[in-house]
């Protein structure tokens, strides 16, 4: 029989759908336990069910640019996002620190698996680059909106 190869950034797709309440887990223990309180203050203020759901969201859009190859679905999705938390009274910092935090427990996850052997420099690539793209676009619609804010 023929074995069939998938494409990396397929197989990183398939391992992070696998992996999906694994990562989950763990980012909102990390972000709502004692080692996250203080890091994360803001987030410990919503509710757990609330950033499940929010969790959700985030790894389907960066499973979405990992599958298509398209970091533009996740990054306008960064803008949006940080748009909102800025409105709930989130620092940049919060938010991007989040968001790093789960590009380290996707990568330590998926590493860990056998099928993940292999992958560091393509996690690197399809991971933990659209993390750092949407980061940046966080980054820069806090700097607009806290510059709104200034008085002239």
């Amino acid at each position: 029989m023929k074995e069939v190869q998938l494409r990396t950034h397929l197989r990183i797709h398939r391992l992070l759908e696998k992996n999906h309440d694994r990562i989950r887990s763990q980012f909102i223990e990390r972000l709502t336990g004692e080692w996250g309180a203080a890091r994360y203050p803001t987030y410990q203020r919503v509710q757990p069910e609330i950033l499940a759901w929010r969790f959700t969201v985030i790894l389907r859009h960066l499973m979405n640019a990992v599958r298509t190859g398209d970091k533009g679905v996740f990054t306008a999705y960064c803008r949006d996002l940080a748009a909102k938390r800025f409105e709930e009274g989130f620092e940049a910092h919060e938010v991007c620190g989040a968001l790093v935090l789960l590009d380290r427990i996707c990568v330590e996850t998926l590493l860990a698996e056998p099928e993940g052997a292999g992958l560091e420099a393509k996690l690197k690539d399809h991971i933990s680059m659209t993390f750092q793209f949407g980061c940046d676009q966080i980054q820069e619609i806090f700097e607009e909106l806290e510059g709104d804010r200034e008085p002239l």
